[in-house]
């Protein structure tokens, strides 16, 4: 069974860390984590809609390394959540984040998730900007710990389909192009399997049609060894 990454960022979130959050929005803490509740399918959706490509995958591994997206972040969340020029620099991080998944996307999902809690705009936004970080930092941590290549991450984001799709908000799927994300990474490893299948194939037809030509020449030549040992042995 697929980890649930959704899970896994969900459970650095207890109860200090979303005081915090509360604290930085300026709301209690169960707006705080409807905010986030909402918001983290949506960012990792929009990961796994760029990732369902081999070049998509290949550009997040590159992000993950360049970013230092380890999850290390989790080792000191709530200095990071405290304030100041570490939440500042979190949420930078964030902003960067979330254009590069979204890019113009980012307002109309960020205007859903409003309407979908009772979040003001200002504050879904600091919601956005600071899970975006959270998402990224869960990924990178699962693709140092299990060594995986881009190949190995588009897996690891297929297998996430079935928890994000429970977890978005109605309209987010579509919004994101989230719908046909599956059949995307299943083409394309599909692709992959035939392309090895296809290889195999040849080699295999490669080698029966050398074989057939080589047996009706080795026919001849046994014959005529045969042929010239019974004259040779005539003789004798």
């Amino acid at each position: 069974m697929a980890i649930n990454l959704l899970d896994m960022v969900q459970s650095q979130l207890g109860g200090a860390a979303m005081s915090q959050i509360g604290k930085l929005l300026g709301e209690d803490e169960s707006k705080a984590s409807a905010g986030m509740s909402a918001a983290l399918p949506a960012i990792l959706g929009s990961v796994m809609q760029k990732g369902s490509s081999e070049s998509g995958a290949k550009g997040i591994m590159d992000l993950l390394s360049s970013g230092g997206h380890d999850g290390s972040m989790f080792d000191n969340l709530g200095s990071l959540l405290g304030g100041g020029s570490s939440t500042n620099s979190l949420m930078n991080t964030g902003g960067t984040l979330l254009q590069f998944f979204m890019g113009n996307k980012t307002q109309a999902v960020t205007d859903l998730l409003i309407r979908n809690t009772s979040l003001g705009k200002g504050a879904m936004g600091s919601v956005m900007r600071l899970a975006a970080p959270m998402v990224i930092g869960m990924i990178g941590k699962q693709v140092s710990k299990s060594g995986l290549n881009a190949g190995g991450l588009m897996k690891l984001l297929s297998g996430q389909k079935d928890y994000v799709k429970s977890a978005m908000p109605a309209g987010m799927g579509s919004m994101l192009g989230f719908s046909d994300m599956g059949d995307k990474v299943t083409a394309t490893v599909g692709n992959a399997a035939r392309a090895t299948s296809g290889a195999a194939t040849a080699a295999a037809s490669e080698g029966k049609s050398m074989l057939s030509r080589l047996l009706p020449l080795a026919l001849i030549l046994g014959l005529c060894f045969a042929g010239y040992k019974y004259f040779t042995s005539g003789e004798n």
